[in-house]
């Protein structure tokens, strides 16, 4: 069975995984490499169909030659077979990343695609070491049940993290897991720098730089050491850095406060690559969506703004309100002074610097 994905075509061999739903997580990695400066060669790791590596060289300038590692011979092999497809060349190992990492070191570009948590195979990916001192890493973890708190213990365990299973639990997640990466890539002498985080789906994916600087890992460890602070009464919500944190009853409602973490305090995304990837969007066809649109308007829209984000219709249900459209909400904020946007995060949140009591104050106004 064939099909065609971007500008590839794709064969699809029983026993290979292929997942059309993540075509969303490939189109918007396809356009942050757009952005980068040129990758000399590209790793797609757990590449199975190689679906991924094939895209990207396909649909962008600046990459230039070609690896994919798989375990499963049957992926290698339909790797090899797609690659032909599309008339490319590129180098396919069979093999686990860490075989692949204590082997092969020399990469611009890596994708850490597995099925499950990326966490076991994060410290071979940052121990390879080579000449560059940039680089730029797609991570992707589908283990979304453990890092929202459906599965709190497997989360302390995997993570070494608490996570919250509220209406906040996508964000929290996806800064438990930079968090974590954050403290691999520091081992290792790595920084990280977000260009774009987000979740989707099923799905938590972080597409990174990477820079070889002692004194920048510090700075990201810093950035890593923050509790997400949660009153279930009222729902107020804060961040405080785990060293320095001592409040334990809520300063609204005076309510027994929760923590949850430790996550990522710094921002999700970079502004000016959101920039350039909407205006690389516009000349790219073949990834022109209403979901991608809506996708990269809001992403831009809410860059900057404090988090965490609010859920409007938990507000309501709390404090026995009338559920507004979050677009009406965002408005009357912004008409009220205070910074608010849309978030990628539900169709029912927002992300605001007002408080809860501002905001449920507004929608009693409404």
């Amino acid at each position: 069975m064939n099909t065609t994905e971007g500008l590839a075509k794709i064969s699809l061999v029983p026993g290979v995984f292929f997942n059309p739903k993540m075509k969303i997580s490939r189109d918007i990695t396809s356009l942050w490499i757009s952005t980068l400066p040129k990758l000399n060669i590209l790793v797609d790791g757990f590449c199975a169909s190689g679906v991924r590596g094939i895209r990207y060289k396909l649909e962008n300038k600046n990459v230039s030659h070609l690896i994919f590692f798989d375990r499963s011979k049957k992926a290698v092999l339909n790797t090899k077979k797609n690659l032909k497809l599309n008339n490319l060349v590129g180098t396919v190992f069979e093999g686990n990343s860490n075989k692949f990492f204590c082997n092969y070191q020399n990469f611009d570009f890596c994708e850490i695609d597995p099925f499950g948590s990326p966490a076991p195979f994060l410290d071979s990916l940052f121990w390879a070491d080579y000449k560059q001192k940039t680089r730029f890493v797609s991570i992707t973890a589908t283990d979304s049940a453990v890092l929202c708190g459906a599965h709190k213990n497997a989360c302390i365990k995997i993570y070494g993290a608490k996570p919250a299973h509220n209406f906040v639990c996508h964000e929290v997640g996806l800064r438990i897991l930079l968090s974590f990466i954050a403290k691999v890539a520091a081992k290792y002498d790595w920084a990280i720098i977000p260009h774009l985080s987000f979740y989707s789906l099923h799905f938590f994916k972080v597409l990174l730089e990477i820079r070889k600087s002692a004194t920048a890992a510090v700075s990201s460890v810093n950035q890593s050491n923050f509790f997400y602070i949660f009153c279930q009464n009222c729902f107020y919500q804060s961040k405080e850095n785990i060293f320095s944190y001592s409040q334990s009853l809520c300063p609204i409602c005076n309510n027994k406060l929760n923590y949850f973490g430790p996550i990522w305090a710094g921002e999700l995304g970079q502004k000016k690559i959101l920039q350039l990837m909407k205006k690389n969007y516009k000349k790219k066809s073949y990834l022109h969506s209403k979901e991608m649109e809506k996708f990269l308007e809001i992403y831009l829209q809410e860059l900057g703004l404090p988090y965490f984000y609010y859920d409007i219709h938990k507000i309501c249900s709390k404090y026995k309100l009338m559920p507004q459209p979050t677009s009406v909400l965002v408005e009357k904020l912004k008409e009220n002074g205070f910074l608010a946007s849309k978030t990628i995060f539900g169709p029912t949140c927002l992300r605001t610097n007002a408080s809860i009591v501002q905001i449920v104050q507004t929608i009693k106004n409404l």
